[in-house]
């Protein structure tokens, strides 16, 4: 039979023994947590890493297609400073061409009110007031196309009172 002071020494034994089995399963729970936790901070990190390539290969990717968007962006401008340059060009071309027009319809009606100023024949009179009105309404149509804004329609309805006023004046 074991004395009291064996079962005692016994019972501190298993206690002990119960602690030291119980904290061995702790470490191994412990250790376990620990590896599971670094290879977790480990996946983290390999995706973090993953994520910032990513991040940079877009960034990247967005900078060249900014770039290309600037460019494709300053020809346009580049196009449309030469179409409006060649606009401007041809707005006064187009104006040097009236007023050429306009002067050569001009001398030729002169030199037709010259001429007849020249003549006593009141028929070869007629006819070259005739002309000079034929010179004058195409002047007159001319200007209206000039001055309307569409060079495809003239406002036949002005054009009409204004040579029956020149030629009402004329006769």
């Amino acid at each position: 039979r074991p004395t009291l002071e064996a079962l005692q020494a016994w019972e501190v034994f298993a206690s002990q023994t119960a602690t030291a089995i119980e904290n061995a399963r702790l470490y191994g729970q412990v250790q376990r947590d620990l590896i599971a936790r670094k290879r977790t901070a480990e996946e983290l990190a390999r995706l973090n890493e993953q994520l910032e390539d990513r991040v940079k290969e877009r960034t990247l990717e967005l900078a060249r297609t900014n770039e290309s968007l600037l460019n494709e962006i300053r020809e346009r401008q580049r196009a449309e400073e030469k179409i409006m340059a060649s606009l401007k060009e041809k707005e006064m071309l187009l104006q040097e061409i009236h007023h050429r027009v306009k002067n050569n319809l001009q001398v030729v009606s002169s030199l037709l009110n010259l001429q007849a100023g020249y003549i006593d024949n009141p028929e070869v009179q007629d006819v070259f007031r005739e002309s000079n009105n034929r010179v004058r309404s195409m002047a007159l149509v001319h200007e209206k196309l000039y001055r309307s804004a569409d060079l495809a329609r003239v406002d036949l309805a002005e054009y009409i009172k204004n040579l029956v006023t020149f030629l009402f004046s004329s006769y």
